[in-house]
């Protein structure tokens, strides 16, 4: 299938020595709820997308390289309390199953034994016996009262608190910031008037919701089918760009345009506007993880 013929801003034919941005429009295709071969993950857009072809491209859009270069990586990490108590019961919960499965109860047993005789060894001092002490009155509190301040009464009577063991712990994944690019869009002749045109009309319509009236058939109107997506390429020349960061599939979550973005409202004999501004916001579909970086385009440049 020939590709169809790009739309560019400006309305000039690039060389190999110009850099700019190659924007891919294609067809929104779900994961589905597949698992990924020998894997407990499920599939996700990055296996949709991972060989796209020419007879996949809706449309393409060639822009220049905006202003104000910038991406961003991260991870949510979040402060973990754990005390000796829960530790040692949480280590003895984990015990339990790994020797139910295997049938020894010995190592089990000593674990339990030992645990118990360090919690004896506390409790001899007069310090332990003023915690356990509080700690109880504590209890008792919560029966009567609905309330458990046992942790205020150990703190009161002793002076002391558990150990906490606080340690910073990696707690998830999330998507990258969106990618905000925006353009000022002051066309030089009647034909890259009509070129901007067309490029504003394209971002539209292809970031709009469909009704899928055809698709749909009998059950048009119940649903709404997904807008298309976003294939993003720094460029230099044909190649990609050997430095600057890469992009996952990206969906377009907001569009605007001035009509006036010089303050003033002033046209051309056609209509056209003499100078206006596009400004494209986008977040990809996936996260990004350090797998993406060993191979495919994620070794090029910078990376994601």
């Amino acid at each position: 299938m020939e590709a169809k013929p790009a739309l560019r801003y400006p309305l000039k034919k690039l060389t190999d020595s110009d850099d700019y941005l190659k924007i891919d429009i294609l067809e929104y295709k779900p994961p589905g709820l597949g698992n990924q071969p020998g894997s407990f993950a499920l599939n996700t857009s990055d296996q949709t997308y991972a060989n796209v072809g020419v007879k996949d491209i809706l449309d393409t859009i060639f822009l220049p390289i905006p202003d104000n270069l910038q991406d961003s990586n991260s991870v949510s990490w979040g402060a973990d309390q754990l005390n000796p108590i829960q530790a040692a019961i949480g280590g003895l919960g984990a015990e339990v199953v790994k020797n139910a499965f295997s049938g020894n109860t010995k190592n089990l047993v000593d674990k339990v034994l030992k645990g118990a005789s360090n919690i004896g060894e506390f409790a001899k001092t007069g310090l332990g016996q003023d915690a356990i002490a509080a700690g109880a009155a504590g209890f008792a509190a919560r029966a009567l009262l609905g309330s458990d301040n046992s942790s205020s009464f150990v703190r009161r009577q002793t002076g002391i608190v558990a150990n906490q063991n606080l340690e910073l712990l990696f707690s998830g994944i999330s998507i990258r910031p969106e990618f905000s690019f925006a353009y000022d869009l002051v066309p030089r002749s009647k034909d890259e008037g009509q070129e901007i045109k067309k490029i504003i009309r394209l971002f539209k319509y292809h970031s709009s919701a469909k009704k899928g009236n055809a698709a749909f058939g009998s059950g048009a109107g119940l649903f709404l089918k997904s807008p298309n997506v976003f294939k993003i390429t720094y460029k230099s020349g044909n190649r990609d760009h050997p430095f600057l960061n890469r992009f996952k599939v990206c969906a377009l979550l907001g569009m605007s345009v001035d009509y006036a973005a010089s303050g003033t409202y002033a046209t051309y004999p056609d209509a056209t506007p003499t100078h206006m501004r596009m400004s494209l916001t986008f977040k990809e579909l996936t996260p990004i993880y350090a797998e993406d970086y060993e191979s495919g385009i994620g070794r090029d440049g910078v990376g994601y």
